[in-house]
């Protein structure tokens, strides 16, 4: 599992220099409804900015 992990990790983040949970929130504006800031924070289950 884990090495299924790294593989996949490495074929989409990395040749485009984002991390992990810019990947995330990339992957949810693509694939929702357009959304605002406030909703998407709740889907990735971010915290509120101060």
């Amino acid at each position: 599992m884990k090495k299924y992990y790294l593989a996949s990790r490495a074929m989409m983040v990395r040749p485009y220099g984002i991390g992990p949970t810019q990947w995330c929130a990339i992957y949810q504006l693509a694939s929702e409804e357009p959304t605002n800031q406030r909703n998407l924070v709740c889907m990735l289950d971010g915290e509120r900015a101060t």
